[in-house]
């Protein structure tokens, strides 16, 4: 064995080995560009399609138990790592990355170079939406993003849509009422910030809150770039319902749920979730406006997760405070007062 040492003269195929080593050193750049591209471009070669299809499959494979406590093996391009490489470079307690320090660096290289090509990826002519949903689905399944809630993701997305486009317009909901449907209208609006909290909640605090401890920053600042990057682009994303469909398609024909002005849900169910200083709430919304009857009525509703998402929210923003994560505050009366009712 001795003469395929890096130190011996004999080495088979010595000059060959030298020359691609020199070769991939001069072209590295231009090699990671072609390996990310294969993920992000559509391929005109069919082998190279068939490649893509592949590694955008969602079926988790299997690993050697051998390569598993080794995810150096994989990391270098992490945007290729397939569903079961992903899932074990997650693994991360109170105290980090698990494993032994070799290997605990590694799962952090692992997300710094994920990270590294989706900054590349968002800057590639004709890379947009589609590719960073499907990705992020990708790297997330087990965290609420699986096939079989595809439809919820998808009306998720459009009642965030709702909340946006009706941003500072008067408000009001159609509930069933026996026979007949009672018309709410609301003194309350929806924020032109509440559309951004709401998204943070969907692709990063719904994903803490399925974790036993705070990540390491290397999947934080993941989690953030693709934050970010769909605030940024809720436009192309909101407005393009093929799209959606594409990504998270949609088999029910179940209305879709909305959202109560934070305002109005804490102002009818602060008792419940003591969640409200009544001082908070200014003197024209008095919290003993509405007659028993109504109030009860709007508070049976609007704590119906079958109807209205905000009990959802409100679980994912408790299962954080349990963590120490800080949450996005969800309530316009809690921000502009200081109040945490998480």
């Amino acid at each position: 064995m001795e003469q395929f040492l890096a130190t011996s003269d004999n080495v088979p195929y010595k000059k060959l080995f030298g020359a691609l080593k020199e070769w991939w050193t001069a072209n590295s750049s231009q090699i990671d560009r072609f390996f990310e591209s294969l993920k992000t471009t559509e391929q005109s070669d069919p082998v190279l399609s068939k490649v893509r299809k592949i590694l955008w499959e969602q079926n988790p494979d299997s690993i050697s138990p051998k390569w598993r406590g080794k995810p150096k093996i994989t990391w270098h391009y992490a945007l290729l790592a397939s569903p079961e490489s992903i899932r074990q470079n997650k693994g991360y307690d109170k105290d980090g990355f698990s494993w032994e320090t070799d290997e605990r660096n590694d799962k952090a290289a692992f997300w710094e170079s994920l990270l590294s090509s989706l900054k590349n990826a968002k800057n590639t002519e004709n890379v947009g939406p589609e590719f960073f949903l499907k990705e992020f689905k990708l790297l997330f399944n087990y965290e609420g993003f699986w096939t079989w809630n595809d439809d919820e993701n998808n009306r998720m997305l459009q009642m965030i849509k709702d909340v946006r486009d009706r941003a500072g317009e008067p408000i009001s909901f159609k509930i069933p009422n026996g026979s007949r449907e009672e018309i709410i209208a609301l003194k309350s609006q929806y924020s032109h910030d509440d559309y951004k909290h709401l998204i943070w909640y969907m692709f990063k605090g719904r994903v803490l809150s399925m974790w036993k401890s705070v990540p390491p920053k290397q999947i934080d600042d993941v989690l953030d770039f693709f934050v970010n990057y769909f605030i940024d682009h809720f436009g192309e994303i909101a407005w393009d319902q093929t799209l959606l469909d594409a990504i998270f398609p949609s088999r029910e024909s179940s209305p879709i749920r909305k959202l109560v002005p934070w305002e109005e849900y804490e102002r009818i169910t602060w008792w419940d979730n003591n969640y409200l200083d009544l001082t908070a709430i200014s003197d024209d919304e008095d919290i003993h406006t509405d007659d028993k009857k109504m109030r009860s009525f709007k508070k049976r509703h609007y704590k119906n997760s079958n109807e209205f998402y905000n009990e959802d929210f409100i679980s994912i923003q408790k299962s954080l405070k349990r963590l120490w994560v800080p949450a996005k505050i969800l309530s316009n009366v809690a921000w502009e007062k200081g109040i945490s009712f998480a």
